[in-house]
Formats: structure tokens, sequence, C-alpha cells
């Protein structure tokens, strides 16, 4: 857990009671929580993808910084103190693991899989740029420019030999595919995933990793 100390010049007066809310990355556009506008996971590029890349198997650095927006509220607070916050995610984390079945030689056949790119596709918009609103107990989202499609590109070719296996990372909104079929492409070639019906293992929560 890492904190923060922020400052600033205020635009009015405060009242005797106040709401703060708190959005991260800082725009100067946004001054409400009910409708702001956040990126999830990647921009959408001049070729129409929205592209995140990770620079090794279990690597997790990428999974930081603008594309990753975060929020807080402190409601009822009073003009002399000075509100603390915990900061929330309002993406949520897709592990991705490829396991090569193999029995850990080649001598029987068994090929290393080389992996380049990983796309995940769902039936609803779960990259790009959404309108968020925190204002309340739950938060919503709004697609802007968004898309169903989630690119992870690699820093370099991972190979995964027979019986071995890696674990990769894309950052989505939010959604909850329980009983849906997801389609998984590693350097192209597309797999049909039928998801659990079961919340605790399909929905995709903020702030979570499944």
């Amino acid at each position: 857990v890492n904190e923060g100390l922020f400052g600033g010049a205020l635009r009015q007066e405060l009242s005797a009671s106040n709401d703060w809310y708190f959005l991260y990355p800082y725009s100067s556009s946004e001054d409400t929580p009910k409708n702001a506008v956040v990126t999830i996971g990647a921009s959408k590029d001049e070729n129409g993808d929205f592209i995140q890349r990770q620079d090794a198997p279990g690597d997790r650095s990428h999974i930081a910084g603008n594309p990753y927006p975060m929020y807080g509220s402190r409601k009822d607070v009073a003009k002399s103190a000075n509100p603390r916050v915990k900061m929330r995610h309002l993406s949520a984390l897709v592990a991705l693991k490829i396991v090569n079945q193999g029995d850990g030689t080649r001598d029987n056949g068994d090929m290393p899989i080389t992996v380049r790119t990983i796309e995940l596709e769902a039936t609803s918009d779960i990259v790009g740029e959404f309108t968020v609103n925190f204002a309340g107990d739950n938060v919503s989202f709004t697609s802007k420019n968004a898309g169903k499609i989630a690119k992870l590109e690699l820093a370099e070719s991972v190979t995964i030999e027979p019986g071995d296996e890696a674990t990769f990372y894309l950052a989505v909104k939010p959604f909850d595919a329980s009983g849906k079929d997801l389609t998984v492409r590693i350097n192209g070639s597309a797999r049909k995933v039928k998801m659990p019906s079961d919340a605790n293992m399909s929905n995709f929560l903020s702030g979570q990793i499944k």
C-alpha cells in the first residue's frame, strides 16, 4: 500500500460539510464524478486496435499508469478536516494462463508453443475509453470510444516448452461473463472458451484478478 499527499488551490470556498471525489490520472477537464472520461487498458491506435504490452511471462509492471485509472470518494467531510481517501481500481485484471500439455519432452513429438500476441474478445466493450459515474455507491460505465477485443503484445516472443505454462495479464473494464462464450486468440489462432455460470469464477470485478 502506497500513500501520497496532494495539495492545490480550490476554485471556491468550502462549505461547513463537503463531499470529495478523486480520480487518477489527473485531467483538468474532469470536474464531476458523474461523467468522467477514463481509458482502461489502452486507447485505440491508428489501426483500430486496443493494444497493451507485457515484457515477460508473469510480469505485471505494465499494469500501471494512465490506462489503469483509480477513483475514490469521502463524503460529509468537515471544512476543517483534511480528507483521507482509499483509492480503488476502476479496471479488472484478466490472467490468461497458457499451458503446454505435453509430457515435458519433445521425444514423442510434443512441440513448444511460441506466443507473440494474445487477444481476448468479449460480448461487450471491455477496453478503451469509457464515461464513468462514481458519485454513488456503485460505479457505472458507458462506452465512449471502446471495443470488445483487448490485445496483448509481448516485448519478445515467449516459448512455452512441453509441460510448462506461462501467465499473461490484460486490464479490462469490469464485466460479467458468466455462462457466456469468450474468444481467445493466440497469434491469431482462435479458440472459444465457455465460461462457468458461477459468478465467483466468471464475473470480472474492479480491482480483482481472475
